[in-house]
């Protein structure tokens, strides 16, 4: 056995992980390296078979909190997690194949100066399959490719109208320009999710959320969408966290999502969630308006049925149950309101 050690910029270069990184990993107590007598940390043979089984981890979904569960229980054997590694690679190579093999016939064609076809062009689509989309957006791809070609390019800019609002994208900007860098700063100085500073954070992003409208219009595009479950139960257990408005750094998404699972807001829903079976649609009624008002939720009724939808539950509830509660919630509202839900 080695007792090669690695400092931690060596680590870094070596493994291709970022500094950064490593120093998540231990913030959340997923990896503790020994120190020299001097203070700097040591990454031997048992550091690197813990990195490598939390890139595995989470190479398949999981967050960082849901991977310190499974390490503080017991580390997968190194042979399982091999094994997982070389099925992965497997089945990436032989998406590349096909995917290359794809652009080769497509690049030919245009090469000969021959236009690609709208089959073509689709193929080259269906082929990317190895980059990470949403299951949103990878159903509305298949959704198009299984249309007649006549009807392709009227579906495609509907989908657009729907899902793209200007509004959405001017809220997209103000995410990445006012929040994220503050973010990225607060997680690299050290500061907790749980700080004023953090929480502040959170507070701003509910007012864009508002000022933008973005849960009704995130309410409208999924109810023309088959159902989709996975929402309530996505990898960051981030209630707002919307893909394609944060940077490709996920200790980023990580961060906000910590911060926001501590936030009043969050914390006062989730109490309102377990006292559904105490107390009456009204009061629930009247609790969600009293939160809304104080924590810039928005309307109550979008809120409800947004959540319903894509707000992932408490702990202690199933999803389904956390979906019938806020349903429940949207119909009193819808029936006050003398509203039609969509």
């Amino acid at each position: 056995m080695s007792d090669e050690q690695l400092t931690a910029a060596e680590c870094a270069a070596r493994t291709g992980l970022t500094a950064r990184a490593l120093r998540v990993y231990e913030r959340y107590g997923l990896i503790d390296p020994p120190r020299t007598p001097r203070g700097w940390r040591c990454y031997g043979q048992a550091e690197l078979t813990r990195l490598n089984t939390i890139s595995v981890l989470k190479s398949v979904g999981l967050a960082l909190a849901q991977i310190g569960e499974i390490l503080a229980r017991k580390a997968p054997p190194l042979e399982a997690i091999l094994r997982a590694q070389a099925e992965s690679w497997k089945r990436k190579k032989e998406e590349v194949e096909r995917g290359q093999c794809i652009v080769d016939l497509a690049l030919a064609r245009v090469r000969a100066d021959h236009a690609l076809s709208v089959d073509e062009l689709c193929n080259l689509i269906r082929g990317c399959e190895t980059i990470e989309i949403s299951p949103a957006l990878r159903h509305a791809l298949r959704e198009m490719l299984a249309l007649p070609v006549s009807e392709r390019a009227a579906w495609a800019e509907r989908h657009n109208e729907q899902a793209n609002p200007a509004a959405f994208h001017e809220f997209q900007e103000a995410v990445v320009t006012l929040i994220n860098p503050q973010l990225e700063k607060l997680m690299d100085d050290g500061v907790p999710p749980s700080s004023a500073q953090a929480q502040g954070l959170v507070a701003q992003h509910l007012q864009l959320m508002a000022r933008y409208h973005i849960r009704e219009a995130a309410v409208r595009w999924l109810a023309k969408r088959p159902p989709m479950p996975q929402l309530k139960q996505r990898p960051t257990q981030a209630s707002d966290v919307l893909s394609s408005q944060w940077p490709p750094n996920p200790f980023v998404v990580e961060y906000f999502a910590e911060a926001e699972s501590q936030s009043e807001q969050c914390l006062q829903l989730d109490e309102l969630l377990r006292d559904a079976h105490r107390t009456g649609a009204g009061a629930l009624v009247e609790r969600l308006r009293s939160l809304c008002d104080q924590h810039t939720l928005g309307d109550p009724l979008a809120f409800a049925r947004w959540a319903a939808l894509a707000r992932p539950p408490p702990s202690s509830l199933t999803a389904a149950d956390d979906a019938m509660i806020w349903n429940a919630i949207a119909e009193s509202l819808a029936a006050r309101q003398g509203a039609v839900s969509p």
